[in-house]
């Protein structure tokens, strides 16, 4: 009997602790920021710092917010600012990221990028706090919108000024063929007239107009004096 209990008892035991590996593993997974700083630089009389921000989370961010606190190698904090990157970080993928240097007039420098030349030190601790999957450059509905209505208006406009430019041309064509055709028929009626003056049947000598030209027609008539009969004087 007591065999048996302890078999059982084994088996309980077994059981739980394999029931109890993937909680730590998954505690342990929780434990992984969003975005996790995988690196840091500063150089000494550099005006800007250097961290590597890695996504830990499965879609692409455009932007993370994250705080730094600065120690002393002892450390003894000093500072502590908190930072805003515009960068975009596809999943698993590090990025390098600029941020202003710390301490620049007082010459420190980060101690794992310390050229051994005796300048006071600082480590960092890095604290995630948000980050945005929302692309700014993506285009809303209300932008398209927008841009549609503008590309609307510039071909309503670019039609107007293209009729407008046509325009004048139309308006001296037309005047140049109203012309035209004014002073064919005042041909006409100088042939008219000058056959009338010469005592010449004017109806003949339009319909000769119309056969040839009433300019040929007006010469000749120029040419060929007044009639001896006075019936169409």
């Amino acid at each position: 009997m007591k065999t048996i209990l302890k078999l059982l008892f084994a088996f309980i035991v077994c059981s739980i602790t394999v029931i109890s590996i993937p909680t730590k593993a998954f505690a342990a997974e929780s434990d992984i920021p969003g975005v996790s700083m995988t690196g840091f630089e500063q150089s000494y009389l550099s005006l800007e710092a250097y961290i590597s921000l890695k996504n830990n989370l499965p879609d692409t961010i455009y932007s993370v917010t994250y705080s730094i606190e600065y120690l002393k190698m002892n450390n003894t904090p000093m500072d502590y600012e908190e930072y805003t990157a515009k960068v975009m970080i596809p999943p698993g993928r590090t990025k390098r990221v600029e941020l202003p240097a710390y301490g620049y007039d007082s010459n420190y420098e980060y101690f794992k990028s310390s050229r051994g030349l005796g300048l006071p030190l600082f480590k960092v601790n890095y604290k995630y706090i948000s980050s945005s999957d929302i692309n700014p450059k993506a285009p809303t509905a209300d932008t398209v919108n927008i841009v549609n209505d503008k590309a609307n208006i510039s071909n309503q406009n670019s039609d107007k000024s293209s009729l407008l430019s046509k325009f004048p041309i139309v308006s001296i064509s037309l005047l140049i063929i109203i012309l035209i055709i004014g002073a064919y028929i005042g041909l006409y009626v100088l042939v008219a007239v000058m056959a009338k003056h010469r005592g010449r049947n004017p109806a003949i000598w339009i319909l000769l107009s119309l056969l040839a030209s009433p300019l040929l027609i007006a010469i000749i008539l120029l040419a060929i004096g007044k009639s001896n009969n006075s019936y169409f004087q």
